[in-house]
C-alpha cells in the first residue's frame, strides 16, 4: 500500500557493489514533520512546548538548523 502523497519523506536507495561485482541495496524512508505538525502531536499528546533547540550543543532553533529538537512538559 502506498502512502498517501501530501506526507513529506526522504527517500534514498543506497547501492554497495563488491570488488566482485555483486550487488546490495539498502532502502531508506523517512518521514519528515513540519513545525506545525510536531506542535500539533505535542498538543495532542497533552504536552506544552517547553523549550526548542536546533542542535545537541544547544544552539538555536532556526530554518538552517540540521535538527530540531524539542522538549515538552505536561501542564
Amino acid at each position: 500500500m502506498s502512502e498517501p502523497d501530501y506526507l513529506e519523506r526522504n527517500r534514498a536507495v543506497w547501492t554497495f557493489i563488491r570488488p566482485d561485482g555483486s550487488r546490495s541495496a539498502i532502502r531508506h524512508s523517512l518521514r519528515v514533520y513540519t513545525p506545525h505538525e510536531l506542535v500539533r502531536m505535542f498538543e495532542n499528546a497533552g504536552l506544552e512546548i517547553a523549550g526548542a533547540w536546533g542542535g545537541f550543543d544547544g544552539s538555536d532553533l532556526s530554518l538552517e538548523s540540521r535538527r530540531t529538537i524539542l522538549r515538552g512538559d505536561k501542564p
